[in-house]
């Protein structure tokens, strides 16, 4: 049975860490954590297998969505996950201590 890993996340992806939540979610399998560190992100995250999502602290570890103004045709999906800051596509999502703005 494999073992769950963990990917970091940082602004800047210093320290061997992902610049990036999603790029972090693209390397993860399913089971896997990615711990964000404290930052803000501006991106928009699709999440299409069961892992953890899990900030450093809910008060400084913010994700804005990249378009805040997108272009909708009757219903809550803009243009994929074009308005979306966290689209899960998955059961057994964690997301816990970030701040969704």
């Amino acid at each position: 049975m494999p073992v769950a890993a963990t990917h970091s996340v940082s602004p800047g992806g210093v320290g061997g860490c992902s610049s990036s939540i999603q790029a972090a979610v693209n390397l993860s399998a399913p089971g896997d954590t990615v711990l964000i560190e404290e930052g803000t992100y501006t991106e928009n995250v699709a999440v299409t297998k069961s892992l953890s999502l899990v900030g450093e602290s809910q008060e400084d570890t913010i994700v804005r969505p990249a378009m805040t103004v997108p272009i909708c045709s009757g219903g809550s999906l803009c243009g994929g996950v074009a308005s979306n800051i966290v689209l899960v596509q998955a059961n057994n999502v964690t997301i816990e201590r970030l701040t969704l703005d």
